[in-house]
């Protein structure tokens, strides 16, 4: 990349942003023509973009939630799943059903979103379940959708919790992709049923975001593709790039 090549092309971006706001709010027949695109326009916009907005990955330590928190009541599921992942006490601690629940977190850099959220695209991720059933290996993860992002408050703990829908993988000689590795991604079964594939995790246990493709064979088998995007680095690495970043501006 020559120099200026990324200058132009944000001014171009930008540039183009503003034209199309500007006829969309000068023209109304061509805004009524369009709700599709002014719709999507405005959900990519309102998501973090992976990989783009780079000044994040310089803060390892960023921790935000989101802006408009509420009060929701857990269910007797997740509810029970959120008790078995406390730490025990004596007496045992009062674990409510209620709890505030937030759209969105940033966490080392990294937004993460609920399903149901405008920022819906960072609610797909790659995290290592608080159980693992008999003869699965440790290191493998488990991809999942957020539902919903909450903190709770007890006497035990005031973490931040995550309530996940897990996919279920399908078998080796079914997957064309597992040969590949972690990064290759894998494939699972489309539909994300019973009370086995719902969690309770903390925040700490995220690996990564993940992309979700779907797919359909030519026999009309449903699955889902879940491709590993950027992993959540330790906070070496980030030290390691800030003093980089500080020799060259020296």
């Amino acid at each position: 990349m020559h120099t200026g090549q990324m200058e132009t092309s944000m001014m171009s971006v930008s540039a183009r942003s503003a034209n199309l706001c500007a006829l969309l709010t000068d023209y109304d027949i061509l805004r009524d023509q369009v709700p599709g695109i002014v719709d999507t326009l405005a959900k990519s916009h309102a998501h973090d973009t992976r990989g783009f907005y780079r000044r994040r990955e310089f803060q390892p330590h960023a921790f935000k939630l989101g802006p408009k928190p509420k009060w929701i009541l857990l269910d007797n599921i997740a509810h029970q799943k959120l008790i078995c992942l406390l730490p025990r006490c004596q007496p045992p601690a009062i674990v409510p059903k209620r709890v505030l629940s937030y759209d969105e977190v940033l966490w080392r850099g990294v937004a993460y979103s609920c399903a149901d959220s405008p920022k819906f695209r960072n609610s797909s991720i790659m995290f290592k379940p608080p159980a693992r059933p008999a003869g699965v290996a440790s290191d493998v993860s488990t991809p999942g959708v957020i539902e919903h992002i909450f903190q709770c408050d007890t006497e035990v703990c005031a973490d931040i919790f995550l309530l996940v829908k897990s996919y279920s993988y399908v078998g080796p000689h079914a997957d064309p992709y597992r040969r590949y590795g972690f990064s290759a991604g894998s494939l699972c079964h489309s539909t994300s049923t019973g009370t086995a594939n719902l969690h309770v995790i903390p925040l700490t246990s995220v690996i990564c975001h993940c992309a979700m493709t779907s797919m359909e064979t030519l026999d009309g088998g449903r699955f889902i593709h879940f491709l590993p995007l950027n992993r959540v680095n330790n906070t070496s690495t980030f030290v390691s790039l800030q003093r980089v970043l500080m020799l060259l501006t020296e």
